[in-house]
């Protein structure tokens, strides 16, 4: 799977460098094939969200997870989605939590040699979203924070 992830790093750095186009692009065509800046960490999240589609299902992890890189606070953000029917409680999110950081370790130890990378969980923000009980908990340094 790290050679599909390599390839969208090469096909995006491609692209971006060649399709250069003026900044004054006003048809879809032009906006789409016009360059813009990009770091490593915008591709990194792509190479997480993919991992996590793929192999979620494989390791019983079935939640939509959004994968971002925050380029103020220059870190990956993780947030994934309750289930629209559950009301969950804090545990039972927490719960969740964990099965997610566990897929995590197995996705950190892909990613970071093919990107020459050395993040770990602290480098990550993760977040647990339920909107029918207005419940949002984070995961940072090491433990967990109520919103």
């Amino acid at each position: 799977m790290s050679k599909i992830c390599n390839m969208m790093v090469v096909a995006t750095l491609v692209f971006g460098i060649c399709a250069a186009l003026p900044a004054n692009a006003s048809t879809a065509e032009e906006q789409l094939a016009s360059t813009a800046p990009i770091m490593k960490g915008h591709i990194v999240a792509l190479c997480f969200s993919d991992y996590i589609s793929t192999l979620g299902p494989k390791m019983e992890w079935d939640k939509p997870v959004l994968v971002a890189f925050n380029e103020k606070e220059l870190h990956l953000a993780f947030v994934i989605f309750s289930d629209r029917d559950r009301r969950e409680t804090i545990d039972e999110a927490k719960k969740e939590m964990d099965r997610f950081r566990n897929l995590l370790v197995d996705i950190l130890s892909m990613v970071n040699p093919s990107f020459g990378l050395s993040l770990h969980e602290n480098d990550l923000a993760i977040s647990y979203l339920n909107e029918n009980v207005n419940l949002g908990i984070q995961f940072k340094d090491g433990a967990y924070v109520i919103e």
